[in-house]
């Protein structure tokens, strides 16, 4: 594959501290565009170069950017930026420990697909503020290995909503742990706040998992387990055997606004692992006619408004 470097290491650079991490953004669809960055305090230098190489890339390959892949950030740096991006199907970043995104706005058109806003995996400490995502599939998708992850202030929408998963795909998946995920403002999305595991899977767990203050307007799905996640026909998913992934001690806070389809909260868990410690407060959901909830294998509490009335 033919490469184009574009090296901005010479960039001004402040004191700060030992910087012997790059950030590398890699571009590839039929050329590969890899731009390595220095750290430097002086970011807005640094990303109008970026964003003149990012304009650059998208005129050599004739179409739109497939994959942005973030890597190799030093620990506990704060990438506070306004950051715009057209028609990019994934912003990932893995393998990254203490790392603070702020200001992020990223773009697709709402019929792309497979274009994720953000995709977090193996990595822990990961901090995502007052962001703005919309694209045509998750606005944050959280993968295996995710861990102590915070996501505060983000506008999402269009696009499929805050996604956990998809997880147990495939063997020895790390488990998904101890994210928050609060204050944010969900629009015209096909799911709201979403855990989806495959079926059948290997066995893996998420628990400790916060979703709260987030509001929802004309969402179709605007809480839902999916434990029988197939994007395939059914037939190419195991043939209706269930998934391992066990799912446990996951809060749901004050969610509320309008919900597109009748069935606004749905927990769909796997019947040889059902949900453990599940919890709605103050649910308020709202469907012209009325609202309702829709379980199954899931077990928890419900306290506060509840609308529509809970199932577990």
């Amino acid at each position: 594959m033919q490469a184009l470097w574009c090296s901005m290491d010479h960039a001004r650079v402040k004191p700060f501290s030992p910087l012997k991490e790059f950030l590398r953004l890699q571009l590839i669809k039929k050329i590969g565009l890899v731009l390595k960055v220095g750290l430097v305090l002086d970011i807005l230098l640094t990303w109008r170069l970026v964003e003149e190489a990012l304009l650059m890339a998208k005129d050599l390959m004739l179409g739109p950017i497939m994959i942005v892949k973030l890597t190799h950030i030093v620990s506990n740096f704060l990438l506070r930026l306004i950051f715009h991006l057209l028609y990019i199907p994934k912003f990932s970043i893995i393998d990254r420990v203490d790392t603070t995104f702020e200001n992020i706005q990223i773009t697709a058109p709402p019929t792309s697909p497979n274009t994720d806003g953000i995709h977090i995996g193996s990595s822990t400490g990961i901090k995502i503020f007052s962001s703005s995502i919309a694209t045509g599939d998750d606005c944050v998708s959280i993968g295996p290995g995710t861990d102590n992850l915070l996501v505060s202030g983000l506008a999402c929408g269009p696009g499929h909503g805050i996604s956990i998963g998809s997880l147990g795909r495939y063997p020895n998946e790390a488990d998904v742990t101890n994210l928050v995920i609060q204050n944010c403002n969900i629009s015209g999305t096909s799911n709201g706040v979403r855990i989806k595991t495959w079926a059948p899977s290997p066995p893996s767990n998420v628990y400790n998992v916060t979703f709260e203050n987030i509001g929802m307007n004309n969402v179709d799905n605007p809480i839902i387990i999916d434990q029988q996640y197939c994007p395939f026909e059914t037939r190419k998913c195991g043939n209706g055997a269930s998934s391992q992934v066990q799912i446990r001690n996951v809060k749901f806070n004050n969610i509320y606004g309008t919900s597109k389809n009748k069935v606004a909260v749905e927990l769909k868990c796997s019947p040889s692992k059902p949900c453990g410690e599940l919890s709605l407060t103050n649910i308020n959901l709202n469907f012209p006619g009325g609202a309702t909830s829709s379980c199954s294998n899931a077990y928890g509490t419900a306290t506060g408004r509840e609308q529509p009335p809970a199932c577990i």
